[in-house]
């Protein structure tokens, strides 16, 4: 189609003879470009290949198919709205999906997009390609010693994410994130509140609460819901025992390690809030990752988000009936916006937490032992 195109009348143009769709051009090339295949094929490092397999696209099913009392801490699949022409079996059969890569291809995110310095954007890039970051290079050429006095500071910032020691960075991290589903919550006309979050009693006897009240939610068979957001890293970085696993994936699965951090929380919370004196709460955990994975309750919350988002702009409109089309139309255009949304603050989020602040870091000393090359490894030429 396209060696003819020049060779096209005008009205073989008009009778749709026309240019392919980029993607589609892009999709060919890609599938039968010798360098493309070739890298695909020898990824550069162990790192690079996982981290493909992180950006893989997550699939999740918007209703359990399980009974009940299997399905664990899903409180939402009660709550997906189903189309009008889809029967129960149907519904059970629809997929909700997310790619952690595809964020930034959405430009127009509305008030849930953050700006995002220069450095910010290549803290995230080098994280989500799998070299090193350049604005740890220097301390990990100088084995410079972590807070915590157990790790020296890796080119990949695996210790920072995993070390508590930074909790500046983490916190910030933290609060981005929750500031993008407020803004969201807020886009389909639901009221929050961060502040005066009510206290519970934990199972391990502490007090603890969520990060978000959401007034009116309706969901989880409560009036109000209160959400916990997590932030995860698939990498180990503080092993003591074994550190060779520093730097490798936690898990062969990495979406075990985003149910294993949802149902912690639920343990923690859900019950506490639930029976409550005074006014109870739904409790909803919505965990993601660092590489952009994200947990399927929190991806069918968003999916709720979007439909309340597209009734609200209808209703806006005026007294009429949208057709269905276009109402799965703006559906998915909200739908998309939200996760881009979510991937956007999530990687904002992931530049602010491979931060260090060079006074909390210690002096590097000379290993006393051999033992310590554990502890303080060999330094080796990089090539950037």
């Amino acid at each position: 189609m396209l060696a003819r195109q020049h060779l096209l009348s005008e009205e073989e143009v008009v009778a749709g003879n026309c240019l392919p769709l980029q993607r589609r051009v892009t999709t060919q090339i890609m599938r039968n470009w010798e360098p493309h295949l070739t890298t695909q094929a020898q990824p550069p490092s162990i790192r690079c290949q996982n981290l493909r397999l992180l950006h893989s696209k997550v699939t999740v099913n918007a209703t359990s198919r399980v009974p009940e009392d299997a399905a664990g801490h899903s409180i939402l699949q009660h709550n997906m709205p189903d189309d009008e022409d889809m029967d129960c079996e149907e519904a059970r059969k629809k997929k909700l999906t997310h790619c952690p890569a595809a964020h930034p291809s959405c430009l127009f995110l509305g008030k849930a997009r953050k700006p995002v310095r220069d450095t910010a954007w290549q803290s995230w890039f080098c994280q989500f390609l799998g070299v090193p970051i350049p604005a740890l290079g220097p301390l990990w050429k100088e084995r410079r010693v972590c807070a915590c006095g157990r790790h020296v500071i890796d080119e990949y910032g695996d210790h920072v994410h995993t070390c508590k020691k930074h909790t500046g960075s983490t916190k910030s991290a933290h609060e981005t994130v929750l500031d993008a589903v407020e803004a969201l919550c807020h886009q389909a006309g639901l009221s929050t509140e961060r502040r005066n979050i009510p206290t519970v009693k934990k199972k391990n006897g502490k007090t603890g609460q969520g990060d978000l009240v959401i007034k009116g939610a309706n969901l989880g068979g409560d009036t109000n819901l209160i959400i916990d957001v997590a932030l995860i890293h698939e990498f180990g970085g503080n092993h003591m025992a074994d550190v060779s696993l520093n730097g490798a994936l936690r898990h062969a699965q990495p979406d075990k390690l985003l149910e294993a951090a949802a149902r912690t929380k639920v343990h923690r919370y859900r019950e506490a809030y639930a029976t409550r004196s005074g006014v109870t709460y739904a409790f909803l955990p919505c965990v993601i990752s660092t590489s952009g994975r994200i947990h399927g309750e929190f991806l069918r919350f968003l999916y709720i988000l979007a439909h309340r988002r597209t009734k609200r702009w209808f209703e806006q409109l005026g007294p009429h009936d949208p057709s269905e089309e276009a109402f799965k139309f703006r559906r998915g255009q909200y739908f998309w916006h939200t996760r881009a949304a979510i991937g956007h603050a999530t990687a904002l989020a992931v530049a602010r937490r491979a931060r260090v602040a060079e006074h909390t870091l210690r002096r590097t000393r000379l290993c006393p032992h051999a033992h310590d090359d554990l502890l303080y490894p060999p330094t080796h030429p990089v090539a950037f």
